[in-house]
């Protein structure tokens, strides 16, 4: 059972990585020219919709990551809750909120030294380093 839940959390992990980054622009958004012009066009989602749905994911990765507990509860699933909380880091990053960022990158920098998890030490420092920069001053 622990091997199915690490794979999905696994899976939704990438998931949310994948809706964080993507465009806002969309395919939907022009209309081929063997369409009517009264039929409905779809919707791009927004920015704001890409990034609180990517959340959702990552939420649920991390959920998951940490409901496998006990001796079921294998190096997997510790690895996989560090890259949530990065991935958490790397979302509330993109949508500005600095603090949530920072909050989400620590976490993970913490677990992935105590599990000594060489991949999430670097990206956790490498957010941590971002989001505490200064702000490039506008001219």
């Amino acid at each position: 059972m622990n091997r199915s839940l690490t794979s999905h959390s696994a899976l939704v992990n990438n998931l949310a990585a994948s809706l964080a980054q993507q465009p806002v622009q969309s395919p939907f958004t022009v209309q081929a020219a063997h369409e009517k012009p009264d039929q409905k066009q779809l919707q791009a989602p927004t920015r704001a919709m890409l990034l609180a749905s990517a959340r959702s994911w990552a939420l649920q990765a991390l959920g998951t990551a940490q409901k496998v507990t006990g001796e079921a509860r294998t190096e997997e699933c510790d690895e996989a809750c560090a890259v949530a909380m990065c991935n958490l880091g790397d979302i509330a990053a993109m949508a500005s909120d600095m603090a949530e960022a920072k909050r989400r990158f620590q976490e993970s920098l913490e677990l992935s030294k105590k599990i000594a998890f060489e991949p999430g030490i670097v990206q956790a420092t490498e957010g941590l380093k971002r989001t505490s920069a200064p702000s490039p001053s506008k001219t």
